[in-house]
């Protein structure tokens, strides 16, 4: 950010630096949470069972309540 305050930069250079910084911060997420940001893209009921079913094991939700085994399913 200081070199954009320091140096004139044009929006073609904003871009760049802005692109490199989500890929590096992509590049830190594990595959569950890729599925996970890719889940919510349809965010509509029983949108895109055909990905929801594949990643089924990932995207199930864990209940757990008093007396629940501490061994996760």
């Amino acid at each position: 950010m200081a070199a954009l305050l320091a140096n004139d930069i044009n929006s073609e250079d904003v871009s760049y630096i802005e692109s490199k910084h989500l890929l590096r911060i992509l590049g830190e997420l594990n595959d569950a949470e890729v599925i996970w940001l890719r889940f919510h893209l349809v965010r509509t009921i029983n949108g895109d069972r055909e990905f929801r079913d594949k990643h089924l094991s990932v995207l199930r939700h864990v209940s757990v309540s008093m007396g629940s085994s501490q061994a996760l399913a």
